[in-house]
């Protein structure tokens, strides 16, 4: 309050709270040239949580909502600075700090997190993100799985959602407790909210699904976690990658149950392994790339939203070099292996089943990372072999490949300059199949 007057005075203010006075408090101000101020400040607790509508004196109202204590079966833990509360289903997760994910060899595993800290065997976690304040595009929320939320722990995944960067899916390599492996299915464009989120777990592989209604559901990427342990703790978390601005995330509809048995159209059907082409000796036609230009070849069928991307690896544990990059339509973009080589592949899940035409390929800019050759494999099991031509290495380049219907395509370095093999662009052309 401020006095304005010549003259100190005293003053009588109430706190009331939806029409009924909570306290009472009498200040005293003294008298200034310009005016006096004093700061006022009252203490109420809540027997009850829930929306409270405050004013002092009948003036302008402000809504607060006021929260529960995280208690069991729920717990509540954090390796930054961070506040956590719930009212009836919905959850609440104010945090400041670092991130959980390992960038250029640091990781500050900072988050706030509400977990069911007993969780056995295999099972399917679900939440919805119902609001997130954008600290920085690459802030996260969602759900995490590990052997202890409390130790930076070995069985370690996360399914979140960004303020910028769309849905990510992380998780621990090599078992040190740190997030390290991206997959990532976005843009560069806010998120529209709410968004669903789900983590399964199924004999030791994790995976995490989307959904923009919590009725249909897509996969964004599997992994075998190491050290998975049978009893696990799970749970929304929030990190904010801002050290100076806390952000909040308003989470509800959290619950862990057995994992459903997915359809058969949901059931993944991997092409690593099986399918891998013979790299030391491909047995198969070459097929020499050719200038003609893609827009003359119809719809880029890797730029459909239902398209999910998995990569041998990612270099640098950068989320800007995830598999996404290599099919987000910008050239300026890129996914980039681990320096495996011509042991690097992409393997992308087209989201329904296609017949192909042509492939594209735009290999990485610097002459020392160029990939000169390269195989693609469809679920049927063929193999077609791929060269490029270098005078035109700099831009995409297209192979007028044997047609084939599939559903899922992989992509394998064959002969590469260095390690760093990537992909600037792969582009998938040609038709859906409909089905009578």
């Amino acid at each position: 309050m401020t006095n304005l007057g010549s003259v100190a005075g005293e003053k009588l203010f109430e706190l009331n709270a939806n029409g009924k006075t909570l306290e009472e408090r009498t200040v005293a101000v003294a008298a200034a040239p310009g005016g006096a101020r004093k700061e006022l400040q009252f203490g109420v607790r809540f027997a009850e949580d829930g929306l409270r509508k405050l004013d002092i004196d009948g003036g302008a109202p402000v809504h607060v909502l006021v929260l529960d204590r995280i208690e069991a079966p729920l717990a509540e833990h954090a390796t930054t600075d961070a506040k956590m509360g719930r009212h009836n289903d919905a959850f609440l997760i104010a945090v400041k700090g670092g991130d959980v994910f390992e960038s250029a060899g640091h990781g500050d595993d900072a988050f706030g997190a509400i977990f069911s800290p007993e969780v056995s065997g295999d099972f399917s976690a679900t939440v919805r993100v119902d609001a997130q304040e954008a600290t920085f595009p690459y802030a996260k929320a969602g759900l995490m799985v590990r052997n202890s939320v409390m130790d930076r722990s070995a069985g370690y995944a996360a399914m979140c959602v960004t303020p910028e960067r769309g849905v990510l899916f992380l998780y621990d390599s090599n078992g040190n407790g740190i997030l390290d492996r991206p997959t990532g299915l976005g843009g560069k464009k806010p998120t529209t909210y709410p968004v669903w989120l789900r983590l399964e777990k199924r004999s030791g592989v994790v995976s995490g699904l989307y959904s923009s209604d919590g009725r249909s559901w897509k996969r964004l990427a599997s992994a075998e976690v190491p050290g998975v342990a049978d009893v696990q703790q799970v749970g929304m978390f929030a990190s904010a990658y801002n050290l100076t601005r806390s952000g909040r995330v308003s989470f509800s509809g959290f619950g862990v149950a057995q994992p459903v048995e997915p359809v058969e159209a949901d059931r993944p059907t991997s092409l690593v392994g099986a399918l891998a082409p013979p790299i030391d000796a491909v047995a198969v036609k070459v097929i020499t790339g050719t200038n003609v230009k893609p827009e003359q070849l119809g719809e880029n069928l890797a730029l459909h939203p239902d398209v999910v991307p998995t990569a041998s690896s990612g270099f640098g544990n950068r989320l800007m070099f995830t598999p996404q990059s290599a099919i987000d339509g910008d050239p300026g973009s890129e996914w980039v292996s681990r320096a495996e080589g011509t042991g690097a592949w992409l393997e992308l899940d087209l989201g329904r089943t296609v017949h192909i035409t042509h492939v594209g390929y735009h290999s990485r800019g610097n002459m020392a990372d160029w990939v000169t050759s390269f195989t693609i494999t469809t679920e049927d099991g063929s193999v077609q072999a791929c060269r490029m031509v270098e005078k035109h290495m700099k831009k995409m380049q297209v192979f007028d490949i044997e047609d084939v219907t599939t559903r899922y395509l992989r992509w394998d370095a064959l002969e590469s300059v260095t390690g760093n093999t990537g992909i600037r662009e792969l582009a998938v052309f040609g038709t859906p199949v409909v089905f009578d």
